[in-house]
């Protein structure tokens, strides 16, 4: 795109504004996507990239309130001819991804950006941060999750999580990490059927992870837990996580507990008939 009539710098005449010049909205538009950048680094700060893993030869470019579609094509093709006068190499390529569609997030358009693999990120960053129509330039991150819940006990649940003795362990802080990723957007968590002495359905550890059940020795919807030892079984598949409280279950992000008292097996045959029939999908007894 070239500096053609009525237009100053490559850009239309009217996208060209100072901060007075935006509204209210787009002011507070601007203001949010700060605060969410702020511990982002400013050119020429380190980058702590050994401990952050990132998209090569990729670029996420957000831009401003009020940028036109043909002031951002501008912008890349400007940074491309830059680069490649700086490395006197005109293979190298700055371009928009083929397959990305046009993303607004707060009233700012953003682009993914593809570079040659030869081209340092950081000095395209730089290079796109000079354009004062660009609200910020950054690497495409790939989230790191690691998910250790805050209750006050989890450090003695040596079986979960054993950094001194990894081997000892059953890894579930990993296990939760990619769980926690393959779980979002599903409607349903998991149901488990405990078919025990019954559970303390008021727990304060409990509530929020535990359902309807039956107790099959009173054939009663009253399950509650006068032994206990239903209740710790079900505090190990599924107490409520990072809530401050006592403890984590292995299972504290996605389960639905189901308990079921029985006080013999005849009673526990029936149990897991019931569990069967209402097609829960794990069955402990």
């Amino acid at each position: 795109m070239g500096v053609g009539p009525g237009s100053l710098n490559g850009f239309s005449n009217n996208t060209i504004y100072s901060s007075q010049q935006l509204s209210a909205e787009e002011k507070r538009d601007l203001e949010k996507i700060e605060k969410l950048l702020e511990n982002y680094p400013e050119e020429g700060e380190d980058f702590p990239f050994q401990n952050i893993r990132y998209v090569s030869s990729q670029l996420l470019v957000i831009f401003k309130p009020g940028t036109l579609k043909q002031d951002t094509i501008f912008i890349h093709e400007t940074v491309e001819k830059v680069m490649r006068n700086r490395f006197q190499n005109n293979s190298l390529y700055i371009k928009p991804h083929s397959g990305w569609p046009e993303v607004e997030c707060m009233g700012c358009s953003i682009d993914l950006v593809t570079l040659s693999p030869s081209i340092n990120l950081f000095e395209v960053i730089g290079e796109y941060a000079k354009r004062s129509r660009v609200f910020k330039a950054e690497l495409n991150i790939i989230p790191e999750y690691s998910i250790v819940p805050n209750d006050p006990y989890f450090s003695h649940q040596w079986n979960m999580y054993n950094p001194t003795m990894p081997a000892a362990d059953i890894n579930a802080v990993a296990v939760w990490d990619e769980a926690y990723v393959y779980s979002q957007g599903l409607p349903i968590p998991k149901s488990v059927a405990i078919i025990d002495t019954g559970v303390d359905t008021t727990h304060p550890d409990l509530k929020g992870n535990v359902g309807l059940g039956y107790d099959f020795t009173e054939s009663s919807s009253y399950v509650n837990d006068r032994l206990g030892h239903g209740t710790a079984v079900a505090g190990l598949i599924g107490a409520v996580g990072n809530n401050g409280v006592v403890v984590a279950g292995v299972n504290w992000t996605r389960v639905n507990i189901v308990p079921m008292k029985a006080s013999n097996m005849a009673e526990v045959v029936l149990a897991m008939e019931y569990a069967i029939k209402k097609r829960i999908e794990i069955i402990n007894a």
